[in-house]
């Protein structure tokens, strides 16, 4: 029972001081998008939980970030000016990578919600 877990992050302190808790055995993947999102895991909760407010974060993210893809969507269909626009389209196609990023995570993280891991 005198087990320490190791930290499962280089150079985190997310294990630490944790040796019995409910979330010492915290799957990899689901502490990488943590710290991918700077989203900090409460040590006394459970695992499902953790990931429930974690995916409730991202879609959080995911909203803010299609409010500001549609702005600059209309901008673009009232911009007239060349160079504008295709600043515009490029942030644009940036946006919908990072939306389509946070929905592979939160894909990710259905797993861990059901608990079926």
């Amino acid at each position: 029972m005198a087990d320490v877990v190791p930290s499962a992050a280089r150079g985190s302190t997310l294990f630490q001081d944790s040796v019995a808790g409910p979330c010492e055995s915290l799957p990899k993947e689901v502490t990488e998008l943590a710290e991918k999102y700077q989203f900090s895991i409460n040590h006394d909760r459970s695992i499902q939980k953790e990931v429930i407010e974690l995916k409730k974060f991202i879609r959080t993210a995911v909203k803010k970030q299609m409010k500001i893809k549609a702005g600059y969507v209309q901008m673009q269909k009232a911009t007239n000016a060349k160079k504008q626009a295709d600043n515009l389209k490029r942030e644009v196609r940036d946006l919908s990578d990072q939306i389509s990023d946070m929905q592979e995570d939160l894909q990710i993280l259905d797993v861990y919600d059901t608990g079926a891991f």
